[in-house]
């Protein structure tokens, strides 16, 4: 049904009211035309329904004495007049608006020309009067109040404007009433220009927020400025609409999800457009839309109403041309339906080596061809996103999908499970239900093992990588950072996505007038700045920003050696105090460095006790669970710093890296030993003109000697890690510099399992080395492995046996029974495999080392 409320005039008794409502086919059910005592003007000025299909207006109508009285009716919903309420005296009064609660009590507001206040009367249900209230702003001036709504509580909420002190400019002044007519509070706002600003529109939300809109003096222009409150009177949020033009808001109403839709105008050059705007419950704006009559001329919005369909209809007056003036003109906005059937890829499996563009299916399941916008990311499930892409999809058909492709996710893509989700968004979208799909998929190295990259640039010194040489990650910009050492201020950055290095202003000389050197050390905090230990007998600590450059910081303290920084140090970033630790080197000084407030902390030393050396080659790492793990040089011993309680563990013994490694020989840990951590686990090179690599398990206490670093890159000579040696995990993999005098650079995929690692001797039997809960190898016979996985079922599934550098050396089958299966080859050799077995959604990796 449609209800409309006005006023009628003839030369017998001026204006009437005029009330007529309407069927849904249009046809007049009733009219009704009141006429006050005074046979004169009685004017219209607000209407509104209740859920009974009553029906209530308000305005004003002269009285005997010829003066204006707040006029309230009430109608059946067959439209007899049940009651006639007048609220007058001895001024003026003008009811500006009316609410109705769900108890049929009945709320006006308007003002009174005795002071010019704010005037707020209740009826209940009979039309018998409760009480009425003035309010008085606090410049004591005119005081207007133009709207008013009810919540769920029957509180009652009014809005206008109101002079303010200082100056005699309006501000918008918003009241809340309690039931009884108390009021509860009132807060004024004066918009940024410090200005007029004027209040049209007032609405509640099912929770008993309270929006208000209207119109404000911006720094230039006139803005729809759009304010919610909780039900204490706290302002949640303010939105200034600016579009560089005057806006004026005179209507709000709100949707069943807690979105807000304001009805106004705005100049469009020397004219005015329609313009709708609607904010999303925490203010964000959702959609902007503006409509110019046929004529070109003004058209203004002055009522907007929201159905349940949340369909927005919007009527005002449009200027339809010289002959006929403004026309009455109603908008209907709907709200179409566009979804995201499914993501299309990434899924499964993917490598790192794999080029990944995403893929998903969108739909318009509206009624009419569309535009939309689609957004596609990519993130750690429940963490932080990773991509973030966007497509706008045109004129798609009613009923028809299409495969959109997105940009090109860039690498390295970061080992372990992520989340792909698709979503659309359209203005006035009807069902939000479907535009959003989500798949979970898994990210492995590839392809695995040692693989070298492009060398690190020679100059702009033209000297290669040797004492001092270091790696930081930097994830805030994807980039690995490095120094060369070597008495060398090069600096540059590797793009793992690009395969290149970019050369970067060599470091400044620093007031000891000396480069990197012996003991050089860098870290990366999460907010993009690189941090250097300079070495080379120094205590010079410094910052890098790639938008400010170098800035020196606070020096290394001297301690109680007195000695500056010129080897066996190392240097984590600690995120959960955003701190850098440093392990300073030869002796066994432990500080750490508060990013915060810019200076040292000396920490507890680093054990044994006594006096202990921390010699060239000793590395730390933070393993992001509150521990620094710290290898000593020479001795391999390995030590636990317990960062929450600020000591070291010395009552739990961990084991050391081994001296005698898979080859037979027997050696340190020394100048070019390194590591960092990564899913529960150090990753090392020893050093020691070595190339073995080394994991330790975290939580096994193992450690096992993995893929040999290549001796022999392209230089064709043969190199082994030493001094300058560095290795870093760089999101997907690690990366590393062999030091010794080369620009090698090198690059290791972590293969499938890799926590699973097995080694076989001769007569057959396996060994578990690493934990690997319930999925794992539990033993390995001659050319064949056997399998533990609980949820297969008992059947067929795929095995595929992988070589170190990942291509595919057998493809077969097993059968699993109980969730156990052995695995048989007919080609395998002795050495290291990755093998992968798969039956339906489930996955098992592992890593076996088979002996001869």
């Amino acid at each position: 049904n449609v209800y409309v409320a006005g006023y009628v005039t003839d030369s017998l008794t001026s204006s009437d009211y005029l009330v007529i409502k309407y069927d849904s086919s249009g046809n007049q059910a009733w009219l009704d035309r009141y006429d006050g005592p005074a046979n004169s003007n009685d004017i219209i000025t607000g209407i509104a329904i209740d859920s009974t299909g009553y029906v209530y207006v308000t305005g004003y109508s002269y009285d005997a004495s010829n003066l204006d009285d707040f006029c309230t009716i009430k109608y059946t919903p067959t439209g007899n007049r049940q009651w006639v309420a007048r609220y007058g005296g001895a001024n003026i009064q003008r009811a500006q608006a009316i609410a109705v609660d769900f108890s049929g009590n009945v709320y006006v507001t308007g003002y009174t020309y005795s002071g010019n206040d704010y005037l707020t009367v209740k009826y209940n249900a009979n039309g018998q009067f409760q009480w009425a209230d003035r309010y008085n702003g606090e410049g004591n001036g005119s005081d207007y109040a133009v709207a008013v709504c009810v919540d769920q509580s029957g509180n009652c909420y009014v809005t206008g404007y109101s002079v303010g002190t200082g100056t005699a400019d309006y501000d918008y002044v918003t009241v809340k009433y309690t039931p009884t007519g108390n009021r509860e509070w009132a807060d004024r706002y004066n918009g940024e220009g410090n200005d007029n600003d004027y209040a049209y529109g007032i609405v509640t939300d099912q929770n008993g927020n309270i929006f208000v809109t209207g119109y404000s003096a911006g720094l230039a222009n006139n803005d729809i400025a759009t304010l919610k409150y909780n039900n204490l009177g706290q302002r949640l949020w303010v939105q200034r609409y600016e579009s560089g033009v005057n806006e004026y808001a005179r209507t709000i109403d709100i949707d069943n999800v807690g979105n807000v839709y304001i009805g106004g105008y705005l100049a469009q050059g020397s004219n005015y457009n329609f313009l709708v705007v609607s904010y999303n419950p925490n203010g964000n704006l959702r959609l902007q839309a503006t409509y110019d009559g046929q004529a070109a001329g003004n058209d203004f919005c002055y009522a907007l109403k929201v159905d349940r369909w949340r369909n927005v209809f919007a009527g005002g007056l449009s200027y339809g041309g010289s002959v006929s003036g403004f026309d009455g003109v109603v908008i209907k906005y709907i709200q179409p339906d566009v979804a995201t059937f499914r993501v299309v890829f990434p899924a499964g499996t993917v490598d790192t080596a794999t080029t990944v563009i995403p893929q998903a299916v969108l739909a318009n399941q509206g009624s009419a061809p569309t535009d939309f916008k689609a957004y596609f990311t990519i993130s750690r499930p429940g963490g932080a996103r990773i991509y973030l892409d966007s497509v706008t999809v045109s004129s798609l058909g009613p009923g028809d999908s299409v495969i959109v492709s997105f940009q090109e996710w860039l690498k390295p893509h970061p080992l372990g499970t992520f989340e792909a989700k698709c979503s659309t968004y359209r203005q006035f979208d009807q069902n939000l239900s479907n535009n959003v799909s989500r798949l979970q998929f898994q990210i492995t190295a590839g392809p695995y093992g040692w693989r070298e990259l492009v060398s690190v640039p020679s100059g702009p010194s033209g000297r290669q990588v040797k004492d001092g040489g270091a790696l930081t990650f930097c994830a805030a910009e994807n980039r690995i950072y490095a120094i060369k050492g070597n008495r060398s201020g090069d600096f540059y950055y590797y793009q793992p996505n690009l395969n290149n290095w970019v050369t970067l202003p060599v470091i400044p000389s620093g007031p000891n007038g000396k480069q990197p050197g012996k003991g050089a050390r860098l870290a990366s905090d999460n907010q993009g700045n690189v941090y250097l230990v300079r070495g080379n007998n120094t205590r010079e600590f410094w910052r890098y920003n790639a938008d400010s450059g170098w800035v020196q910081l606070q020096d290394i303290p001297a301690g109680v050696s007195g000695k500056a920084v010129k080897g066996g140090s190392d240097a984590v970033f600690v995120e959960a105090d955003n701190s850098i630790y440093l392990l300073k080197g030869y002796k066994n000084e432990f500080y750490r460095f508060r990013i915060d407030a810019q200076n040292w902390e000396e920490l507890a030393p680093a054990p044994p006790a006594g006096i202990s050396k921390w010699d060239k080659g000793s590395f730390i790492v933070y393993d992001n669970a509150g521990s620094i793990y710290a290898c000593r040089a020479k001795y391999n011993e390995l030590w636990r710093y317990d960062i929450g309680a600020g000591v070291w563990d010395t009552l739990r013994i961990l084991r050391g890296m081994p001296f005698l490694s898979k080859s037979g020989r027997s050696s340190k840990l020394k100048d070019g030993g390194c590591g960092d951590y990564f899913n529960g686990s150090i990753y090392a090179l020893k050093g020691a003109n070595t190339c073995e690599f080394w994991r330790y398990d975290i939580t096994g206490d193992t450690w096992v000697e993995i893929d040999t670093l290549p001796a022999v890159g392209s230089t064709q000579k043969k190199k082994r890690a030493k001094a300058g040696a560095d290795l870093v995990y760089g999101g997907d993999a690690f990366y590393a510099f062999k030091g010794n005098k080369t620009l090698e650079f090198w690059r290791y995929a972590i293969p499938p399992g890799d926590g699973l690692l097995i080694r076989s001797p001769g007569n057959g039997t396996g060994t578990r080395v690493a934990n690997a809960g319930e999925v794992g190898v539990f033993g390995i016979g001659r050319n064949s492995v056997v399998i533990k996985a609980p949820g297969f079922k008992d059947g067929p599934a795929k095995v595929v046996f992988y070589d170190p550098a990942g291509r595919v050396c057998e493809i077969g089958v097993c059968r699993f029974n109980s969730g156990l299966a052995t695995i048989k080859s007919s080609r395998t050799q002795p050495g290291v495999y990755f093998i992968r077995v798969e039956q339906g959604k489930w996955v098992v990796k592992a890593k076996v080392i088979i002996d001869k």
